[in-house]
């Protein structure tokens, strides 16, 4: 009996024994295992970490191309608008002071001539709506924030005090004093806001340079 027991005692003590080596082997491989799963959930974030800078890096590439072409082509209009405002500035004031005032017909078609202010702000609209502005040099954005809202200024004053001074040459035709006065006083406040924004461009413009040799050389 006593031989029994003692057998018995062994085989209980092995199984415990073989029962601990398995529980070790079992904590190890679930242990290396799961390092292994958390590695490659890393590595997957990495990378589509990597890929969204990819993509934002290419729009906000993309966006200061557009950037380019759009101020660029306000800055022709304004370049072309400004000389001429000055010009029909001018001449009203030179008639004036020399006691010669313009016929009201003269006046009406000299006016009547300026065209209405019509600067595109596409791009600026898109990058605020789709989020890019986000991605983008801090400085360059207070740069084109200033711009165009100076744009917004210069169409305002343009386009409505152009719409009263064309009403004042009908309501002031036989008071051309008056007359000269309102109408000079719109286009200076024209080329007040003009030059203005003039500045701006030329600041942004060289900003949207120095960007975008940035991102085309990485």
């Amino acid at each position: 009996m006593l031989i029994y027991l003692r057998k018995l005692g062994r085989i209980s003590l092995d199984k415990a024994k073989n029962s601990r080596g398995s529980m070790k082997s079992w904590i190890g491989r679930f242990i290396f295992e799961s390092a292994l799963i958390m590695f490659s959930i890393l590595c997957a974030l990495a990378i589509n970490s990597w890929h969204n800078d990819q993509e934002n890096r290419n729009l906000v590439h993309q966006s200061l191309l557009t950037f380019q072409r759009e101020v660029g082509y306000n800055q022709q209009w304004v370049d072309s608008s400004y000389p001429y405002i000055l010009g029909v500035r001018d001449v009203i004031v030179n008639t004036q002071q020399n006691n010669h005032p313009l016929g009201i017909e003269d006046f009406q078609q000299m006016i009547g001539s300026i065209q209405l202010a019509l600067l595109r702000k596409s791009t600026w609209d898109t990058a605020v709506s789709a989020g890019v502005l986000t991605h983008m040099n801090f400085e360059l954005v207070a740069a084109l924030s200033l711009t165009y809202g100076l744009q917004e200024r210069v169409e305002t004053i343009h386009n409505d005090g152009l719409s009263e001074v064309v009403k004042n040459t009908y309501e002031l035709a036989e008071n051309t004093r008056a007359l000269n006065y309102s109408s000079v006083r719109y286009l200076n406040s024209i080329l007040e806001a003009e030059s203005e924004l003039k500045a701006a461009y030329d600041q942004v413009n060289e900003i949207l340079r120095l960007q975008v040799e940035l991102y085309s050389k990485n």
